[in-house]
């Protein structure tokens, strides 16, 4: 028993169910801590214990599609949303402003771009594929005396 006399386990079953609730409204799980902050901060605190989550917990926010990891939730959508781009565009050069819904997809291609070398092999294959080729950045257009057609070589 807890200190004002409820049982933790009651606690946990109706921050589980008012989970649930708000998915069905919100239609995800992430549960931004903007909504209810005490069922944000109880979110926050099954992520981060979650090898102390008993594997029942685990069972049954599992069942309603709990994130335990909103990064790599928050990357598998912008990755949609890139694919969903390159679908409708032909190609993946996102201007670097460019939003889909609440998602900065013209940010997000320019950060994995920036930190290709920093992310794992397998998220690397992935924009491989999609790139068609390594993570290139965009042709920058040329400078100067370049652009002119008047290389240092010509020059000399």
């Amino acid at each position: 028993m807890a200190a004002n006399g409820t049982n933790r386990t009651q606690n946990v079953g109706s921050a589980a169910s008012r989970l649930c609730l708000n998915s069905v409204r919100l239609r995800d799980t992430v549960a931004p801590g903007d909504i209810n902050f005490k069922l944000g901060q109880w979110v926050s605190v099954q992520r981060y214990r979650k090898h102390l989550v008993p594997v029942e917990r685990k069972r049954r926010l599992n069942r309603i599609g709990f994130v335990w990891d909103w990064r790599d939730d928050l990357w598998e959508q912008n990755f949609a949303a890139l694919l969903k781009f390159e679908r409708r565009m032909g190609h993946c050069c996102v201007p670097t402003f460019h939003r889909v819904g609440d998602l900065k997809l013209g940010c997000w291609v320019a950060t994995q771009r920036r930190n290709k070398n920093e992310m794992s092999a397998e998220r690397r294959a992935r924009l491989w594929n999609v790139f068609m080729g390594p993570i290139a950045y965009r042709p920058t257009p040329l400078k100067g005396r370049a652009r002119l057609g008047k290389s240092k070589e010509a020059r000399l």
